[in-house]
């Protein structure tokens, strides 16, 4: 049973790497533009890192939670409350980070030379 939790564990993985690539490639800019923006890549790498982790966590988590259900552990009740706190708790961690890479775009920036549309 424990190698069907990893099977279940990588295949979610790789559901998710397009945004793992994603996250990676933020932290990686991050960390080249950390000395020339500041603010801004701080905001990033904690706004990717965070995704990162996120993904990571729940993705691991959900693993873990469809091992009980199927193994009989847990009532289907359970599971699925279980689940939706997990899903609900992802979604405002996702949001953080959400909040966090749109603050790095405009923090730092001067009103001067701004243009008006």
């Amino acid at each position: 049973m424990a190698q069907q939790s990893t099977t279940i564990f990588l295949q979610q993985l790789g559901y998710q790497s397009p945004v793992l690539l994603a996250c990676l490639a933020g932290v990686t800019a991050s960390l080249v533009f950390l000395r020339r923006a500041t603010g801004p890549a701080m905001l990033c790498l904690l706004g990717c890192g965070l995704f990162l982790v996120t993904i990571l966590a729940v993705t691991g988590g959900n693993a873990i939670l469809i091992h009980l259900q199927m193994s009989g552990d847990w009532p289907p009740e359970r599971y699925m409350l279980t689940m939706r706190i997990v899903s609900f708790v992802a979604a405002v961690i996702r949001a953080v980070c959400l909040a966090l890479l749109i603050a790095a775009v405009f923090i730092g920036r001067s009103s001067k030379g701004a243009k008006s549309f």
